[in-house]
């Protein structure tokens, strides 16, 4: 009967009090907590909770506080590199109290099924009879599907589990919105140019919401404002742009109204604006004239590009690094030429290639196979029935904000009469003509490469006197050095492995500036991919900027908060004992209303969690006796 560890419930003397306890609290101390009910700040309720606990304490009872939206700080790196544990149980009431009244809301998602771990490795040290672990949370989905997505379960032999659930009306939910998500649609960032966002907004609630407003802000300017209508639990997504008016890192953000959690009304994004590119343009005074007036004047005649020219005999001695775009307009070109434009390419340079009759032929098909382009071959079209453009792929980045979504497919483009072409196809073809690609684009590591099938003067074509020309030259300008992972986002309180460019690989640091604008220098790992930046301390939200030490923006990235925290309802009791049972083996498991005297429903759990040990005592006492009156019993048959 003792062993088969029996339980009654109610009180009885002595017993509540008899065993000394070793306890580890566990406080939720994720964002969601940080919204008031009927009760009061939710936060402040679980605190409360926690100081009722600790005022359960008897002598020679000990704790620890464990708050679980920032295990990191509950432990440190040894000089080995590994974890180690920097919270032990203490008997100094006084400490515990003083360390609850020091924990504050973190932006990190509750983390359960670790914080039970470090816990369950905090209580293995102890000697005490009753162990014990309290998890005071508002018990969101999100604090079990993390838990859940691991399969192994831990093991809590000989503890008993309370699970403390706070919050007034906790089936009902609260009302929230919140931005959950950006989609950064622009790829190419001018000055004066508008860049748009498709923002994902959510209804966290069972009520309409009209007239949610959301707005938009570069470098803390408002630029733009949108209003929208959400039905109950509705995500919707709604596409918003606006111009920007500065050069170099831009710090953005989306932010809806306030509501009932403020932390998740703001989602950050960023994206650097370039200066103007530098350009070296090779080729004769004849293929590069058009090129020239293109790329120097806009339609307002402002340079759009720092121009470098050089004739193709000085191509072997052009530094391709100290430009952002290399433009061959024409030859002859050596086979050494192709090689160093590949190695250009491939470090993050962009290339922008034309129809080349005056290289020879097979040093030039050579070279254009080594830059990944396979020759098609050289077509020539009647005068009287000039090629034009079969195809286009409007939704290429090039011509990005060209078009009217709605009417993307219905608007044309501007042909050239095409009379020869010298085909060679890339990975992606652009623009088709008859016979081939009139414009493709080939990718080598971190560079981009356009190729056109026409020479940049008439000798081909009627290509740079059309409206196209000018623009493709422009947006190619801006496209082609463009570095692919500008707006990356990550969640607050995950490490980051953020590749760079292979053209940044000879830096040894980089300097980031957070978003408090605080600079400090980071050292970076050099792969052949690139070179990796590794941040660990990642707690704060917001924009952060990469540069090299010379100050200049090189890529940017943003941290968010976990959209799920956004989501304010809370489990039900059946449904917390079913996940915990999940990832927990055999749990001695309590839920305990919050609402409830916390210390006398403690005693009452431990009263039958307890009457097990009396059951083996007394077991052992009669065997005692037992054995005590056989020995008697003996002693008087043998007298």
């Amino acid at each position: 009967m003792a062993f088969a560890r029996p339980t009654i419930q109610g009180t009885l003397p002595v017993l509540g009090s008899f065993a000394k306890t070793s306890a580890a609290i566990l406080l939720d101390n994720s964002f969601s907590m940080d919204i008031s009910d009927a009760w009061g700040n939710r936060f402040n309720q679980a605190k409360n909770i926690c100081k009722n606990v600790l005022n359960s304490f008897k002598d020679g009872d000990e704790g620890a506080i464990i708050s679980i939206a920032d295990l990191s700080k509950h432990s440190n790196i040894s000089k080995h590199g590994s974890q180690e544990q920097n919270i032990n149980l203490t008997r100094n009431l006084s400490f515990l109290k003083e360390s609850l009244s020091n924990i504050s809301i973190s932006l990190n998602s509750a983390n359960l099924k670790d914080g039970l771990s470090l816990a369950s490795s905090v209580l293995e040290s102890s000697f005490n009879i009753n162990k014990e672990i309290y998890i005071v949370t508002d018990a969101q989905n999100n604090v079990f599907q993390r838990a859940l997505a691991d399969s192994s379960k831990i093991n809590l032999e000989n503890t008993t589990i309370y699970f403390i659930p706070i919050g007034a009306n906790r089936s009902k939910q609260v009302a929230n919105y919140s931005v959950d998500s950006i989609n950064l649609i622009s790829r190419i960032f001018q000055q004066g140019k508008p860049v748009e966002i498709e923002a994902f907004i959510k209804n966290n609630s069972e009520s309409d919401v009209k007239g949610l407003a959301l707005s938009m802000f570069f470098n803390e300017e408002r630029v733009a404002q949108r209003s929208l209508d959400l039905l109950p639990n509705e995500t919707k997504s709604i596409f918003i742009s606006a111009p920007t008016r500065d050069i170099g890192s831009i710090n953005a953000y989306l932010e809806i109204e306030g509501d009932a959690l403020d932390l998740d009304n703001k989602r950050y994004f960023s994206f650097i604006v370039p200066e103007m590119p530098k350009v070296a343009l090779i080729g004769d005074s004849e293929s590069t004239k058009y090129l020239t007036f293109a790329l120097a004047h806009k339609q307002s005649l402002e340079a759009s590009a720092n121009i470098s020219i050089f004739e193709p005999k000085d191509a072997s001695r052009i530094d391709f690094n100290s430009f952002d775009m290399v433009i061959i307009a024409s030859g002859p070109l050596q086979t050494s030429d192709y090689s160093r434009l590949k190695q250009y390419v491939s470090s993050g340079g962009g290339l922008l290639l034309f129809a080349d009759p005056r290289t020879d032929e097979e040093v030039n098909k050579n070279g254009m196979q080594e830059l990944g382009f396979n020759f098609i071959g050289a077509r020539t079209y009647s005068s009287q029935d000039p090629a034009r453009f079969l195809k286009v792929d409007k939704n290429h980045q090039l011509f990005e904000g060209m078009f009217k979504e709605k009417d993307i497919e219905k608007q044309t483009i501007e042909s050239p009469n095409i009379y020869k072409a010298i085909i060679f196809q890339g990975e992606q073809e652009i623009i088709e003509i008859p016979g081939g690609s009139f414009l493709s684009e080939n990718k080598i590591a971190d560079g981009k490469i356009l190729y056109f099938a026409v020479s940049p003067s008439f000798a081909f074509s009627s290509f740079p006197v059309t409206g196209l020309f000018p623009a493709l030259l422009y947006r190619s300008s801006y496209y082609l050095p463009s570095f692919e992972s500008y707006g990356n986002s990550y969640l607050v309180g995950s490490p980051i492995s953020y590749i760079l460019p292979s053209k940044y690989a000879n830096n040894s640091s980089f300097k980031i500036l957070d978003p408090s604008q605080v600079e400090f220098f980071v050292q970076a790992a050099n792969l052949p991919t690139g070179s990796v930046l590794s941040l660990e301390n990642t707690n704060q939200v917001g924009n952060f900027t990469v540069l090299t030490p010379e100050n200049k923006p090189i890529s940017t990235f943003s941290i968010n908060t976990d959209a799920s925290e956004s989501v304010l309802i809370s489990q039900s009791d059946e449904n917390i004992k079913k996940y915990i049972r999940e990832f927990v083996k055999e749990p001695r498991l309590e839920v305990i209303d919050a609402s409830a005297d916390i210390q006398k429903s403690i005693k009452r759990v431990r009263t039958g969690t307890e009457l097990w040990q009396l059951f083996v005592a007394l077991a052992l006492l009669a065997a005692l006796v037992e054995m005590i009156v056989a020995k008697v019993s003996k002693a008087e048959l043998q007298s």
